[in-house]
């Protein structure tokens, strides 16, 4: 269990650096992936810079938490993602936004992974 448990954190941790890079290199794009346009302007910066920001960090995060000890790294990437399906949620309750059912599943699925996976990496000691 653990074992596999390591391997889909770390394609998770390989999916969200993957998408940072492209944030960085072919930033239209990734944004045409997640159903937005590339904004201009500072518009661009915002978007390059928080989306890029928040997969690489946090793709950096789920790598070192595969780290013998520092499994407690994995926490705060499976808090950002789920919170991104809570605002997924949210917009489309309050700000008649589409209901994004796709990603938020996918984001509740890689949170479950990187919790579980951090539960049983530190219970093992």
């Amino acid at each position: 269990m653990i074992i596999l448990l390591r391997v889909l954190s770390g394609l998770v941790a390989l999916l969200f650096m993957r998408q940072g890079l492209q944030w960085v290199f072919s930033p239209g794009e990734v944004a045409n992936s997640l159903g937005m346009p590339l904004l201009e302007g500072v518009g661009a910066s915002t978007q390059i810079g928080d989306l890029g920001s928040f997969f690489l960090v946090s793709g950096c995060m789920m790598i070192v938490g595969q780290l013998p000890g520092r499994s407690f790294w994995l926490y705060p990437p499976a808090c950002f993602v789920l919170g991104a399906a809570f605002m997924r949620s949210i917009a489309a309750l309050t700000q008649n936004a589409d209901w994004a059912i796709q990603f938020i599943v996918i984001e509740v699925l890689m949170s479950s992974i990187l919790f579980l996976t951090a539960q049983k990496l530190s219970s093992r000691g």
